[in-house]
């Protein structure tokens, strides 16, 4: 199972890199780790134009979650 997600947002010049599915458990649960995810996940949007309170971008978020976090997502949606 391919554990990257595409990042094609908005009309940038830059190619944003894939992003690394979050599925909460493991290396996700240290606060450096998930931080660092965070900080590309906001990069992202920014470089694809999208706002990040943007019902856009709370679809966007979810293709990047599996397991738990994918329903915990949900139910927050």
């Amino acid at each position: 199972m391919d554990s990257t997600a595409s990042t094609s947002l908005g009309n940038s010049k830059l190619k944003p890199p894939k992003l690394e599915k979050n599925d909460g458990t493991g290396k996700w649960r240290k606060a450096a780790v998930f931080d660092n995810w965070e900080n590309d996940l906001r990069d992202i949007l920014e470089v694809g134009d999208l706002d990040p309170e943007s019902q856009d971008a709370m679809i966007w978020l979810g293709w990047q979650l599996e397991g738990d976090t994918k329903i915990l997502h949900a139910s927050f949606r």
